[in-house]
């Protein structure tokens, strides 16, 4: 292979995503959390409903979901996460 000036492969110790990248670092934690929560309320609601299947869900239910919850992480801890890893 020829060897380029322009491209720079770095290798990074094992579990070191964390700390460089700001997704890891709180948005993807905060995400779930948010999802979590909608998707729990949703088996709820199933379940005083009476139906059977609490955890039965399509995927337009599943998208809005994820609509939902991303829509619900705040600005401000996309930020924090950002200025943490040093992005910002």
């Amino acid at each position: 292979p020829t060897k380029s000036p322009q491209i720079c492969v770095e290798f990074l110790n094992p579990n070191m995503t964390c700390c460089i990248q700001p997704l890891d670092q709180g948005i993807i934690w905060c995400f779930k959390a948010h999802y979590r929560r909608l998707f729990y309320e949703c088996a709820l609601a199933r379940d005083i409903a009476g139906q059977a299947d609490l955890y039965k869900i399509n995927q337009k239910k599943i998208m809005g979901l994820a609509d939902e919850a991303w829509k619900t992480v705040g600005n401000t801890t996309v930020a924090n996460c950002r200025r943490h890893s040093g992005i910002l």
